[in-house]
Parts: structure tokens; sequence; C-alpha cells
């Protein structure tokens, strides 16, 4: 864990390129050596797909496709269509994959008794904004489309994901709405970026120490993410807590982490979702030294102790 934080802060200075591909290749090859022999948990069965998707560049429908990786993870063989979480992992849009949170789904789909689908959508800066985003959307709805087909139910899917998967999670509901998509069942919101504007002084943002992310590698994954930050942060995709319509989004898990910079913000989504009419639940993880990022460097009590607390509130509202 701690060489882990050591090379994420250390690489940040050297050349963008090498800094990219180092990080890239060092948190693939933590990522990798953690799920197997730290957190594997063994399931029914897992596939791995390519699925077409459409090009859906700003609402506008292109006539170019795109395969994209999807992991499936099936708990157990049933003759029922199972409940689906179609989960987007985190890393600000610009590192991580299917790979790194491989364990996070394994656990999710056994103890929550639900198919899991990890989009391995693309990444930036290679694929600026909003192209990671609507990745994400259309693997949403493709599993919508053809979820019994892999044995989900289309009635009971939801989005979930961590960090920048979380702010996808957010999105997918909303980007539905407007564009009159499928009506998602849930949304499971971890540690998410909710607001990047700028204009609220969140309490949080001024935490410093030693955790996964803060101000300056915040600004970096922004800078990699976004092509004009000064225009986009405003953009509900970007800040989903601009949303205009929070009434009609589906019920919501928010989970924050006692150290994390982006605390604040996310358990204000929270409130304003309750606010909106939406159920709502807002879980803290309490525990010291836990910050942002901690399902892919926290010791092992602390993951199953994440997970649990995904698992209950899954099970609760797909019993």
């Amino acid at each position: 864990m701690d060489l882990f934080r050591f090379l994420f802060h250390k690489v940040q200075r050297i050349n963008f390129w090498v800094r990219l591909i180092t990080f890239r290749f060092a948190v693939n090859l933590f990522g990798r050596a953690r799920n197997y022999f730290y957190l594997y948990e063994h399931i029914h069965k897992v596939e791995n797909r390519k699925i077409q998707i459409y090009g859906d560049r700003n609402g506008e429908k292109t006539n170019d496709t795109v395969s994209l990786p999807v992991r499936i993870y099936h708990p157990r063989e049933s003759k029922n269509l199972q409940p689906v979480l179609v989960y987007f992992h985190g890393g600000g849009f610009s590192i991580c994959s299917v790979n790194t949170h491989d364990a996070i789904c394994r656990h999710i789909a056994k103890k929550a008794n639900c198919i899991v689908v990890s989009v391995d959508y693309r990444l930036s800066p290679e694929h600026k904004f909003p192209i990671p985003l609507e990745d994400c959307y259309e693997a949403a709805k493709w599993c919508v489309q053809h979820a019994t087909e892999f044995g989900g139910n289309p009635n009971k899917i939801g989005v979930g994901g961590d960090s920048a998967g979380g702010t996808a999670a957010a999105v997918i509901p909303q980007l539905s709405i407007l564009q009159k998509g499928p009506k998602f069942h849930f949304q499971v919101l971890i540690y998410p970026s909710i607001d990047r504007r700028g204009v609220i002084d969140y309490p949080s943002l001024k935490f410093k120490g030693d955790d996964m992310l803060n101000s300056e590698s915040l600004l970096w994954f922004s800078q990699q993410y976004m092509n004009n930050m000064e225009v986009e942060k405003f953009d509900h995709r970007v800040s989903p807590i601009v949303f205009n319509d929070l009434s009609a989004l589906p019920q919501a898990l928010v989970v924050t982490t006692k150290s994390d910079i982006m605390r604040d913000e996310a358990e204000v989504y929270a409130k304003m979702l309750q606010n909106a009419g939406v159920k709502s639940t807002l879980k803290r993880i309490e525990i010291d030294e836990v910050g942002h990022g901690f399902f892919v460097i926290a010791k092992y009590s602390t993951f199953v102790h994440g997970i649990n607390v995904i698992c209950d509130w899954l099970n609760d509202i797909l019993a």
C-alpha cells in the first residue's frame, strides 16, 4: 500500500507520457497481484466479452461502432433472471481497468447475489471527455437491451462505480432521462467526484496527508480528462450536482470515507437527492487513515468492510 502511494506521487513529477505509461503499468501490475494473491474470490463463472456499441457524440448518433470489452461475473447458476449491477472502475478516467477492479466485482457479485458487468471504457487523454462517459452509457444501455442473453433481469439493472466510476454511475441515469433511454433501478456511488465547478469551498478539499488523491493529483486527472476545464466543469456530466431534475433519479447508495478530499461534495449530493424525494442512503466509512481509493489500496479488513456496506444495501433493495 505504501509503495503504491509512493509511486503515485513520484510519477506525477516526470515527463507526461512516461508518467502516464509508468503509472498505468504500475497500477495494473499492483491491481492484478493484489486481486490474485490477496483478495481473490471464487464465483460460479466469469466471462469476457466484446460488445458492439454505436458512437454517440454529444447526443448525436454516428455510424461508427466501437468494440468495447466487458467482463461479466455470474455469482451462481440460476434458471431465474438475476439483478444486474453495471460497474465502472475508478482511476480519474485515465488509469485502471477491469483487471484492477476484478476483486471488487467478484466480491459484490457473490455477496449481493447479482450479476456484475464491469465495463472497460476507453481512457483519457487518448479519449477525452465525453468519450469515456459515452462508452459507459452505451454499455449500460446494451446491458438493458441484452440482459436476458446473459441471465440478467432487465427490470432490475442498476449502475455503480468508485471514484471516476462513481461519477459515471451518477451521470448515466441523468443522461438516460435527458435522452429518454432505459430506466435504471438503482445507483451505487462510491467516493464519487460530484462537483468540479470550484465554486463551493468544501472543507474536505483542504484535507492533506498521504492519501491516494490530493488537490495536486485531482487537478492532474482533470487536465487529462477534460478538453476545456473552465467550460466543461459546469457540465452535469462533469459535475452531476448541477443536474436540474434530481427527483427523477433512481434510489441511491452514496459511500464516502472519513479522510477523502471529495467526501463533502458527495455527502451534499446524497442530501440533495433526499431533499428531492429520492430514496438515498449515505454511508461514511469511519476508519482512521482511510481516504480516497481505499478499495484498491486498503488492507483486507477495510476492503471487506466496504464490500459489506455495499452488499447489505444491495441485498435489501433487491430482495
